[in-house]
C-alpha cells in the first residue's frame, strides 16, 4: 500500500479566517473542479491539483497507484513573521483543524504547524498536537533569520528526540533571501534545495545529529541539493581541522540518519540517493499540489528500478516507521 509522505493540505476550515490582520487563503471553483487559489489576495498558479478537500486528494491519489496519505501544511500557513504568541495560536489553530480532518481516514494521518521563533513555546505546541493525534510537525530550514541547526536550539532537538517523533524540513526560500532568485521561477527551482541543502549540512557539522541519535529528520525533495555536496562536504572533513574536530564520526555517517522522499525529478539520481544512505532512509513523496511534483509514474518506476524488499520499503514500509 503504496504511502505518500509529501502532500500539502489546507483544512478548509481555515479558508479565509481572520489570522490577526492578515485575510487568509481562498480557493474557485468551476464545475467541481479547483480553479484558482488565492493567498494573501493574489492569484496562486502553481496549484495543479485539489489540497483542501480530503475525499478529493484522497481520489487523486489512488489514481497515481497510492492508499495512504501524510498530510502536511501548506507552507505558505505557517507563521514565520509573526510574534511568538500570535505564531502560537496561529498554529494551534492550524493543528486542531489538521486534526479533525485526520481523524476521518485511518489511511490518513497529519503533521502539525509549530512556532519556531520560540522553541520552548514550538515543543509545547507540538505536544498539544501530539495528543490530538497528529504525528510529527513541519518545519523550514530557517525562521527569522536562524537555521535549524543552530547550537541555540539544542533543546529543541533534545525534546524532539525524547518525544520520538518526526519532523518533515520543507523549504520555505526564507533563508536565502537574493533578488535573483525572483527570476525564471529560481526560488523554487534552485533556491528551495540549497535551503535545505544547507540547514542538513549545518545539523550535521554542528553535531546535532551525532548527538541526538533518536531524531527522525525527514528532509523535502530528496534531500534538495545535498546529495550533489556530500561528497565535497565529506573531502572538507578529511582537510579542515574546524571540521573534523566538531565531530565523532564523518559527515556520511550523519547524513545515513536523515530520511529522504523520492522528489529529485531524476530516476538516475533517485538510484545515487538510494545507494549513499539506503533504501531504509528514502520514502515515497509527490509534493502534491504543485505543480513541481511528481506524480504519474513513480510507484511503477520504482518497483521497476528497486528489487521487491527495497521498492517496499520506500513505497511504505519506512512510512510506517515514521507515522504510524
Amino acid at each position: 500500500m503504496p504511502t505518500d509522505c509529501h502532500i500539502h493540505f489546507l483544512p478548509p476550515e481555515l479558508l479565509m479566517p481572520e489570522i490577526g490582520s492578515k485575510v487568509g487563503p481562498s480557493i474557485s471553483y468551476s464545475q467541481g473542479e479547483q480553479y484558482l487559489v488565492y493567498q494573501k489576495g493574489n492569484p496562486l498558479d502553481s496549484v495543479v491539483r485539489d489540497f483542501s478537500r480530503l475525499e478529493v486528494v484522497k481520489s487523486q491519489s489512488h489514481q497515481i497507484g497510492i492508499d495512504r496519505l501524510v498530510l502536511s501544511p501548506w507552507v505558505a500557513m505557517l507563521p514565520l513573521d509573526e510574534d511568538p504568541p500570535l505564531a502560537a495560536e496561529i498554529c494551534r489553530r492550524h493543528n486542531l483543524a489538521m486534526a479533525t480532518e485526520v481523524s476521518k481516514s485511518q489511511d490518513v494521518v497529519g503533521l502539525a504547524a509549530i512556532p519556531m521563533q520560540d522553541p520552548e513555546l514550538a515543543i509545547s505546541v507540538l505536544r498539544e498536537a501530539l495528543d490530538m493525534g497528529l504525528k510529527g510537525a513541519e518545519i523550514t530550514p530557517s525562521c527569522q533569520g536562524v537555521f535549524i541547526g543552530d547550537p541555540s536550539l539544542n533543546d529543541f532537538w533534545k525534546e524532539i528526540q525524547l518525544l520520538r517523533t518526526t519532523v518533515a524540513v520543507h523549504p520555505s526560500t526564507r533563508g536565502l533571501d537574493m533578488a535573483v532568485f525572483s527570476q525564471r521561477y529560481l526560488w523554487n527551482s534552485l533556491a528551495n534545495p540549497v535551503e535545505t541543502a544547507l540547514a542538513a549540512s549545518q545539523l550535521v557539522l554542528n553535531g546535532q545529529m551525532e548527538r541526538y541519535l533518536g531524531l527522525k529528520i525527514l528532509l523535502a525533495h530528496g534531500g534538495g541539493a545535498l546529495i550533489s555536496v556530500m561528497g565535497r562536504i565529506e573531502h572538507s572533513h578529511k582537510v579542515r581541522k574546524e571540521v573534523f574536530e566538531a565531530l565523532a564520526h564523518p559527515p556520511s555517517w550523519s547524513f545515513q540518519k536523515f530520511y529522504y522522499d523520492t522528489i529529485t525529478h531524476d530516476p538516475q539520481l533517485l538510484e545515487s540517493l538510494v545507494e549513499k544512505v539506503g533504501s531504509s532512509q528514502v520514502v515515497l513523496g509527490t509534493d502534491h499540489p504543485f505543480d513541481m511534483g511528481e506524480y504519474q509514474g513513480q510507484v511503477s518506476q520504482i518497483r521497476s528500478t528497486f528489487s521487491v524488499e527495497d521498492a517496499e520499503l520506500i513505497l511504505d514500509g519506512n512510512a510506517q516507521k515514521l507515522f504510524w
